[in-house]
C-alpha cells in the first residue's frame, strides 16, 4: 500500500459535500457584512492570511459549511476577497452572517488539502482499521512532512505512524519519506529519492548516494529509492542502478508500468540484468576493491555468469571539452583529442552533453583518425545529450528524458585497439557561453569471480 499519509483530495468525504471542520488552516479572519449565497466579493477584516496567494494551489478558504475559492485579496481596506467560486468541491454555496471566521485552507501542488491534529490521527485510525481487515502488511508513509500541517511540529508526525502501527492487528512493514528519532523504532526502511525528474542518473542522483552513509550511521538498510522503468530505458542504465545497489548492498522500488514493459523492446533483458546483479550481491561475491568501485557513479560496469564463474566487466571513460574559441579568420575551432584503446575492438560507444543553462548548438560533426565524418545537422539546445551505442544515435533532454532517435546515414566504424585521433566541432550561438563535454566509454576486459 502507498499513502501520501495526510494529504486530502478534494473529492474526499472529508471534503464533500459538507466540509469537515478539521480540516487545516493557515488562519483566519471575520467576515465584516453578512453575504447572500450569491455575493462574488466578500469583504474581510484582515488580509493577513490571504495575500500571500503565490503558494497555494487551490486558493480556497472555507467559511462554515461551505468552500470558496477566490483569484485574490484588495490590498487596501476594505480587504475584499475578489473573484469568488461559490460552493466549491461540491459544497453548498449558502448565506453567512457578519462576524463568521473565514480559513485560509493550507494545501499542496497536488491540489490536496490537510487536517488538524484530531483529523489526522482519525485518519491514522481509518488506516490501521484498513490493514487489519483486509491484511495489507506493507505501506509507506511517503509525504509524512504532511502532518507537519497538525500544528505540533515532529510530534505530529511520529504521532501519526504510531497510531497507524498500533492500530493495525499485525506486523506492519513500513517506510517513510521523512524521520527523526521516535519513529526509527517503528520504521524498517527510508527508501526516498523520486524517479519523475530524468534518466536513472539524473534523477536525485546526488541525493540518492549521500543518503547511504546517513542509513548506514543510523543502522538502517541502505535504500536507493524509486527509478522508473520507462519504454526507453537501457541496459546500461540498469546496470549503473544495479551497480549501485550492489556496492551499497542496497534495496530499491522499481516503478515497472505494465504498458512500458510492453513498448521497451529490451524488457527481458533488463529483468534478466536485474536479477543477476541481484543473485550475485546477495551472495557477496564483490571484493572489497570492487565494492568501493562499484559505489563509485561515476564507474560503469557489466555483469555476466557462465561457466567460468562471474564476470565483471569495468567500463574506462575518456573525457573531453570543446568550448568556443575566437581565432583569427580563417583558423579551424575544432577541437583534436587523443586516446588509446587497450581493450579488444568494440563499437564506438561516446555521449555528447551541452553544458549550460540556455541556448542551442548546430550542425556539429565529429571525426574519426582522419577518415570517418559523422555530420550531425539541426540545433540542440542546453542540457541536451547525443548517446551513440555503436549502431544508434539518440537525443535526451536535460532531465534524462529520451527525445527522439536519429537515422543514420553511414555504418558506424568501430574502434579498434590502439591510438585514435577524434576531432570534434560545432556552430555556437553569439550570446551565450555553452561548453561541450564528450566522453567515450570503452569496456576492458572482465575480472573473473568464483562463486563463494
Amino acid at each position: 500500500m502507498h499513502t501520501l499519509s495526510n494529504f486530502i483530495n478534494t473529492n474526499d468525504p472529508y471534503v464533500t459535500p459538507v466540509p469537515d471542520k478539521r480540516l487545516a488552516l493557515t488562519g483566519s479572519s471575520l467576515l465584516t457584512e453578512n453575504i447572500t449565497s450569491a455575493v462574488t466579493e466578500i469583504t474581510v477584516e484582515s488580509d493577513e492570511y490571504f495575500k500571500n496567494i503565490k503558494p497555494s494551489t487551490l486558493h480556497a478558504v472555507q467559511i462554515g459549511e461551505e468552500i470558496i475559492r477566490f483569484r485574490e485579496v484588495t490590498s487596501v481596506r476594505p480587504y475584499k476577497l475578489l473573484d469568488c467560486q461559490r460552493g466549491a468541491y461540491g459544497t453548498k454555496a449558502l448565506a453567512h452572517e457578519k462576524g463568521t471566521a473565514v480559513g485560509m485552507m493550507m494545501d499542496y501542488p497536488y491540489n490536496t488539502l490537510f487536517t488538524d491534529f484530531s483529523l489526522q490521527q482519525e485518519i491514522a485510525g481509518n488506516l490501521g482499521r484498513f490493514f487489519t481487515e483486509t491484511g495489507v502488511s506493507q505501506m509507506d508513509f511517503d509525504g509524512h512532512e504532511g502532518c507537519l500541517s497538525s500544528g505540533e511540529g515532529d510530534y505530529g508526525m511520529q504521532a501519526f505512524a504510531e497510531k497507524v502501527f498500533k492500530d493495525t492487528g499485525h506486523t506492519l512493514v513500513n517506510g517513510t519519506s521523512r524521520s527523526s528519532h521516535y519513529y526509527w523504532h517503528i520504521c524498517h526502511y527510508w527508501n526516498w529519492g523520486e524517479p519523475w525528474y530524468g534518466g536513472f542518473r539524473e534523477s536525485q542522483g546526488d541525493f540518492r548516494l549521500e543518503n547511504q552513509p546517513f542509513l548506514e550511521r543510523n543502522y538502517m538498510p541502505n535504500m536507493l529509492g524509486w527509478f522508473l522503468l520507462s519504454s526507453t530505458t537501457t541496459s546500461e542504465d540498469i546496470e549503473w542502478m544495479m551497480a549501485r545497489a550492489a556496492g551499497y548492498h542496497a534495496g530499491f522500488a522499481l516503478v515497472a508500468r505494465y504498458k512500458n514493459l510492453q513498448k521497451n523492446p529490451n524488457t527481458a533483458q533488463l529483468l534478466t540484468l536485474i536479477k543477476l546483479w541481484q543473485e550475485a550481491y546477495k551472495k557477496k561475491i564483490f571484493s572489497a576493491d570492487q565494492l568501493a568501485r562499484l559505489k563509485n557513479p561515476e564507474n560503469d560496469f557489466h555483469l555476466e555468469q557462465n561457466n567460468q564463474g562471474w564476470q565483471l566487466y569495468p567500463f574506462k571513460k575518456f573525457k573531453f571539452e570543446h568550448a568556443k574559441q575566437v581565432l583569427q579568420p580563417g583558423q579551424p575551432t575544432f577541437s583534436e583529442w587523443q586516446l588509446v584503446n587497450s581493450n579488444e575492438e568494440q563499437p564506438l560507444n561516446f555521449t555528447l552533453t551541452f553544458m549550460g543553462k540556455e541556448g542551442v548548438i548546430r550542425n556539429l560533426w565529429i571525426e574519426l583518425d582522419g577518415y570517418f565524418k559523422l555530420e550531425l545537422p539541426g540545433e540542440y539546445e542546453a542540457g541536451n545529450s547525443i548517446v551513440c551505442n555503436g549502431t544508434t544515435i539518440k537525443i535526451y533532454n536535460s532531465k534524462g528524458g529520451f527525445k527522439k532517435e536519429m537515422a543514420l546515414k553511414q555504418v558506424i566504424p568501430t574502434l579498434k585497439p590502439g591510438k585514435h585521433t577524434i576531432k570534434f566541432d560545432c556552430e555556437f550561438p553569439d550570446d551565450n557561453e555553452l561548453t561541450n563535454r564528450f566522453i567515450i566509454k570503452t569496456i576492458s576486459s572482465p575480472e573473473i569471480i568464483q562463486s563463494k
